[in-house]
Order: C-alpha cells, then sequence, then structure tokens
C-alpha cells in the first residue's frame, strides 16, 4: 500500500512530534510505502526517517497562498498518479474534498479549539480571533465529513467532532513519547528555591495570567524563591493581542515579576533539557486536542499541578493534581499540596511516569497505518 503524507507548511511542536514519530519510530508495516510531501525545513526537522518512508521535499511549498491553491488543484493529482498512490493521507485537517486522483483521504483531528463552544465564547461575537476561528471550523467540519476516514488524539476529541460532524469512519489514536524525555520521578525540596515550568504558545485558553498570579501569591504565602519558566511565550503576540494584554496586565499588577522567565520557542530536540532543570510542572490550558506537553511532562518524571478539563485528566489520571484553569487561587492551592507534600508528590510523580509507558510512536505508527488501510479496503470502522 502507498500512502501519500500531505503536511502543513507552517506547524507547531506537536505536530512535528507526531509526524517524525510515526515516520521514524520503526511502526510502519513493512508493506507500506510512505510518500510524504513537505517543504525542506520541515523535512531538516524530522530528521532521519524509516526505510520504507520517501520525502517529497519542495521549496516553493507554502511560499504563497496562491501557490497552495494551484498545488492542490493541478500539482497534487500528478504526484498522486506518478508514484501510484492508494491512500491521501492529509495532515492539516483543511482539505475539503476528495481529491481528483478519487483514491480514499483519511485526516486527522490536531486543532480542537472550533468546536469547543465555551472556548469560542472567550473570543466574543465579532473580531478577528473569532472570526478566524469560525472559519476554521467550517473549514475542518467540511474537511472531516468528506474525509473516508478521521483520526481523533482522544477519545474527548472524537466525542465533541462527532457533535458537529457526521464522520464516515473515525479511530482514536494517541500520540506518543520520545524516550529521550524518560527519566526517574523529581522528589522537591522541603526548603529553598524552586522552578516551576510550563510550556505552552501564547493563547488565551492557555491562562498564563492566572499561573503568574498564582505563582506571586505563592511567593508571598510561603516565603519561598519561586520561579515560573514561561516556555514558548512571546511568539503569539500579533496572533493572539489578548492573550498577550492579559499577560501584561498579569505581570504590570504583581510589582516586581522578576520571578517571571520568559524564554519563547525552545527547538524541540532541546525540551528533553527544559524539563530536566524543572522541579514543578503546570498546565493550565482548557482546550487541548491530546495534551502531548503534558505527556511529556509525565514522562519527564516532574511533579504535575494540572488544569481539570478533559482531555487532561484522562491522560493523567492520579498522576497529579488538579485546579481551575480559570481561578489563580484555585492554581496556587494546588501548587501549594505538591510543595507542602514532596512524598505524595514523588508518589503521583511515578504514577504519571507509569501511565506515559502506555504511549509510544511505534504504537502509534502501527495504529495510524493499519486505520489508513481499514479504510483503503472500505472497512467501516469505529476504533
Amino acid at each position: 500500500m502507498r500512502v501519500f503524507i500531505e503536511t502543513t507548511p507552517r506547524y507547531s511542536g506537536g505536530y512535528l512530534a507526531h509526524l517524525k514519530g510515526i515516520l521514524s519510530s520503526g511502526g510502519i508495516p513493512g508493506h507500506v510505502s510512505a510518500y510524504v510531501h513537505c517543504n525542506p525545513a520541515l523535512a531538516d526537522d524530522i530528521g532521519a526517517v524509516d526505510p520504507q518512508v520517501v520525502m517529497l521535499t519542495d521549496k516553493a511549498y507554502g511560499s504563497s497562498i496562491p501557490y497552495l491553491y494551484v498545488w492542490g488543484r493541478k500539482i497534487l493529482p500528478e504526484l498522486l498518479e506518478k508514484h501510484k498512490i492508494d491512500v491521501l493521507f492529509n495532515t492539516n485537517a483543511l482539505r475539503g474534498s476528495a481529491n481528483t486522483a478519487g483514491i480514499p483521504r483519511v485526516t486527522i483531528s490536531h486543532n480542537l479549539l472550533p468546536f469547543e463552544d465555551e472556548e469560542l465564547r472567550r473570543y466574543g461575537l465579532f473580531g478577528k480571533g473569532r472570526l478566524r476561528l469560525e472559519i476554521l471550523r467550517f473549514l475542518q467540519k467540511r474537511s472531516f465529513e468528506s474525509a473516508d476516514g478521521v483520526i481523533c488524539l482522544s477519545e474527548y476529541a472524537r466525542e465533541l467532532a462527532e457533535k458537529v460532524c457526521r464522520l464516515k469512519r473515525s479511530a482514536v489514536i494517541p500520540h506518543g513519547i520520545s524516550e529521550a524525555f524518560r527519566n526517574p520521578p523529581k522528589t522537591l525540596p522541603q526548603n529553598g528555591p524552586l522552578k516551576l515550568l510550563y510550556v505552552s504558545s501564547q493563547y488565551i485558553y492557555k491562562h498564563h495570567w492566572n499561573v503568574v498570579l498564582a505563582v506571586h501569591r505563592l511567593r508571598k504565602i510561603t516565603g519561598r524563591d519561586l520561579t515560573l519558566d514561561l516556555v514558548g511565550v512571546g511568539e503569539l503576540e500579533t496572533t493572539e493581542p489578548r492573550a498577550s494584554e492579559k499577560l501584561r496586565d498579569a505581570m504590570a499588577s504583581v510589582g516586581d515579576s522578576s520571578f517571571v522567565k520568559m524564554r519563547g520557542s525552545v527547538p524541540y530536540r532541546e525540551m528533553q533539557d527544559v524539563y530536566r532543570g524543572a522541579d514543578i510542572f503546570v498546565f493550565a490550558s482548557s482546550c487541548e486536542t491530546f495534551g502531548n506537553i503534558l505527556l511529556e511532562a509525565m514522562s519527564a518524571g516532574l511533579p504535575i499541578a494540572c488544569s481539570n478539563k478533559r482531555p487532561m485528566s484522562d491522560i493523567l489520571g492520579d498522576g497529579g493534581v488538579y485546579f481551575s484553569p480559570h481561578d489563580p487561587d484555585s492554581i496556587a492551592v494546588a501548587i501549594l499540596s505538591l510543595m507542602d507534600r514532596p512524598d505524595e508528590s514523588a508518589r503521583r510523580a511515578e504514577m504519571a511516569i507509569a501511565r506515559s509507558k502506555g504511549y509510544s510512536w511505534t504504537r502509534c505508527a502501527r495504529e495510524t497505518f493499519s486505520f489508513i488501510e481499514e479504510v483503503h479496503n472500505g472497512k467501516n470502522s469505529r476504533v
């Protein structure tokens, strides 16, 4: 079976981790050949791949919107015919209809935000942010309903998608985790400084400002030298100005905000060292398709204070403590419970490590291509 993998020119760390994971973990069945179309930057980031993978690099891919339109209408069908492709695997969930070659198409849900009504309301009824999400909602719905198969990263993601879309076939296939992130559980010192870590891009639903307020209050209550590393913050100010404004207001309100360290984007290959350097991990997102960053922190053995929203609670289970991402006091109480009970925190970190071992890229790759083959064979499945 020959699978053509259509990528996106702009991608997040989670998107890269997924592609890298399924293409280099040894999980692709021997009878499958995967043809990956991408720009050179993505090919470099993916790096070494399995023997069954053919990288088709295109320098012009993503250079302009008109080129992407022409590529989808003219170049893509030619590539499918040239390489005798059996199935198209579209990884950006925005292709709206079956391709002109008439072969089955599988897509994947990476972005749950357009389907979360509660989150949509945070963007108001009007404005660029809301308009962008409404357009994405329309495009993703059209893509999911026209696809022959849809991969969801969590059961919660599928539940939401099925409320909005009529899916022909679907499967829940969670991300894996690189062995490079694995560390023994960390035991917190009862005294002295602690470094808290929150890894996330800057969006409204990430609630960075509430984490800043929570840590500030803990510094006053405990008298301990608590620092907060915000990794990934800063690069999205033009996309999410309200999130940036809320964060700036929070930092201004605490007076001395030198305890907050904004590191911006960190290369994926360096993230394992970022986790190793932290004492406590905080994850305050209220909307995730899966939560790959949370899984990385679990594997890294960190005590975790986490948002009580799904699917985070499904993934972490009893491996951490929970809070409302909308309430700084709730966040502070959760973090304080980790600090005050280091033995219990270490025990929960052990549980998180154990849960993380149920996720692997080999399994993800195997299940992904198995589902693609089921779609190719015309099986009506809900895995």
